[in-house]
């Protein structure tokens, strides 16, 4: 049976058995147990989710300073209170050259206070997503929006991953199985698909860019994208990637080793997209590519989420760069150039 068809937990069972078996019978390692090594790698995403967490507490302050309506919050307001007064007395006791390993520590259990609220209060989560929302709003994005700009995300992701094969000094990926993204629709959830470069993926050697880890913060953080210095993408994926909060609270993504939520929308969990999304990448398997799967939770979806993108996917299959093969949900749509002329052939 082809390993591609298994789980994710399967798939680590069998590469376990398969290493120890090896170890026994060419290295006579008789007590082979790789049970810890592979605990490492199952926490491979938690690590990668905990970066970004820090990452994103380290900013919270600002990003909530930006949401009046959630700084004003009494719960907030308190702690971000405690936050800026540790602040200040750091930056008098270094001016001083004096001691400052008090309000520091102040400072860290604030932070860790203001993260406590925002994972757990209820009332807190609700008044940062709203927030959160409003903005996304005011830059003139709407529920409708949602596909075409996880499309551009994933037009993108096809550009960088094909431009990193070059670098690395390999052939570029068969159109047939990266150019590609996937709209469908379930009893509970929309579920977006595509095959480009995986989130928080570098690359190696010649092809790697350090902008790339940063892919998680990006995405959290209200304004942190790099694609207004890069000419050769065409979405912002902060900004543009927070529209899926005006259709659903905790959307939830999976892309090469990282699986998570986010919750009111700035802090990642670790999750997992549910058995129908599952099921919709093995109908859509080609090749040995792992996909990237954001997953809108929602009990009803609005007709008018969809009806945009129904009508002109096909017409994104010409204007993408990348992209040339869009499903939504049964209907699929391709566009195969052919050249007809060479460039300067005379009549």
């Amino acid at each position: 049976r082809c390993l591609e068809s298994f789980d994710n937990g399967r798939k680590n069972t069998v590469l376990q058995t398969t290493a120890e078996q090896l170890l026994v019978s060419l290295y006579n390692q008789g007590h082979a147990n790789l049970t810890e090594l592979w605990d490492l790698f199952d926490e491979a995403d938690q690590i990668e989710l905990d970066l970004a967490r820090t990452l994103v507490l380290d900013g919270l302050p600002q990003l909530i300073s930006q949401l009046p309506s959630v700084k004003h919050h009494p719960a907030i307001s308190a702690v971000l209170a405690t936050f800026d007064k540790a602040r200040r007395e750091i930056a008098s006791a270094e001016c001083a050259k004096l001691p400052s390993e008090a309000p520091r520590e102040r400072k860290h259990e604030a932070l860790q206070k203001l993260e406590q609220l925002v994972r757990t209060d209820v009332s807190v989560q609700h008044a940062v997503l709203n927030a959160i929302r409003k903005k996304v709003e005011r830059y003139q994005y709407e529920p409708s929006s949602i596909p075409f700009e996880l499309l551009q995300n994933a037009d993108d992701a096809v550009g960088e991953y094909q431009a990193m094969q070059l670098a690395e000094g390999r052939q570029r990926f068969a159109p047939d199985e990266i150019c590609r993204f996937v709209a469908t629709r379930t009893t509970q959830s929309l579920v977006f698909i595509h095959w480009g470069r995986p989130i928080t993926y570098a690359g190696k050697r010649n092809g790697y860019k350090s902008d790339y880890e940063q892919d998680l913060e990006r995405m959290l953080m209200l304004g942190a994208s790099a694609k207004e210095l890069d000419g050769e993408v065409t979405g912002k994926f902060g900004l543009g990637f927070k529209s899926v909060l005006l259709a659903t609270d905790s959307p939830v993504i999976e892309s090469g080793d990282v699986r998570f939520e986010i919750v009111a929308g700035c802090l990642p969990r670790q999750a997992q997209t549910s058995s129908s999304a599952k099921e919709i990448v093995a109908q859509h398997r080609r090749g040995n590519m792992r996909p990237t799967v954001v997953e809108l939770p929602m009990t009803n979806i609005p007709n008018t989420l969809m009806r945009r993108f129904d009508v002109l996917a096909g017409l994104c299959t010409v204007f993408s760069r990348r992209i040339r093969h869009i499903a939504v949900d049964t209907q699929t749509h391709a566009w195969r150039p052919e050249r007809l002329l060479e460039a300067g052939t005379a009549w």
